[in-house]
């Protein structure tokens, strides 16, 4: 065996927990801030400011239609839906054109192409200090994008944290789990690989805008993990079929050695 003994699913999932809560963790403050690079976007996990909200609702996009608006209010809270995010400054990468408010400019970054939106939860009190009115029914367009999925919500981060630490939790504890029932090295790599798999194809269902001719993080960890798996997958195959290729050798060595003992 490749472990000292033969590991418990609640024994490996007790070793796997600290490593997942680790690596989920370590990702919040790399995230917490918008990024945008050429072929990447990478969606801020933080609400909005009032002050960006303030900015985003003011923009207009080139085609005539507005940037973001509010879907919901009532006395303490809105609810505010857009397509875009935020990033200060007027010069980078693929935004989609600039906004400023307060004498502040910003980039408007596109948080995906896949006809999907974000939706942020915000205190109504700080937005209308902003805008330096009180906010009305007028303001309130619960159609905008109404047609449109929500991919990413500020709200559910804490929900998206726990969620990725439960995966990662079961993804590793099942590694090994069956790591230490493997009975040989040769299987380390196909246990690896197959784990590894399983990241690519689960990955896309959990963040759904991720994949386009861009890539559009808007979750935690388990993005990063997916690059990460894509980028190790052709060596992974190779080391399986090196693998595969061992074990045959070794099982016909066995049955040959056994062939060629006396009988009693």
């Amino acid at each position: 065996m490749l472990l000292k003994r033969r590991l418990r699913p609640h024994r490996a999932l007790l070793l796997s927990l600290p490593f997942a809560l680790l690596f989920v963790a370590a990702f919040v403050p790399l995230r917490w801030e918008g990024e945008r690079t050429a072929y990447d976007a990478y969606h801020p996990l933080r609400a909005p400011t009032a002050p960006e909200v303030a900015a985003l609702l003011s923009s207009w996009l080139r085609d005539g239609s507005p940037g973001a608006a509010l879907v919901w209010m009532d006395a303490e809270t809105v609810i505010f839906r857009t397509g875009y995010y935020l990033l200060p400054g007027t010069e980078g990468p693929e935004s989609v054109g600039t906004v400023t408010w307060a004498g502040r400019p910003y980039r408007l970054i596109s948080a995906n192409w896949s006809s999907a939106c974000s939706e942020h939860r915000l205190d109504r009190a700080p937005l209308e200090k902003e805008l330096g009115r009180p906010l009305t029914d007028a303001d309130v367009h619960p159609s905008f994008l109404a047609d449109r999925p929500v991919s990413f919500a500020s709200e559910q981060v804490p929900l998206y944290f726990f969620t990725e630490v439960g995966f990662l939790t079961l993804l590793l504890a099942s590694l090994l789990f069956f790591l230490s029932r493997s009975g040989s090295g040769w299987w380390v790599i196909p246990l690896v690989t197959v784990h590894a798999v399983l990241v690519l194809l689960l990955v896309p269902l959990y963040s759904p805008a991720f994949l386009d001719a861009d890539t559009f993080y808007q979750r935690i960890a388990v993005e990063a993990l997916w690059d990460g798996c894509l980028m190790a997958l052709l060596p992974l195959l190779l080391g399986c079929v090196v693998c595969f290729v061992g074990l045959g050798l070794r099982r016909g060595g066995e049955r040959q050695g056994a062939g060629n003992q006396p009988m009693p």
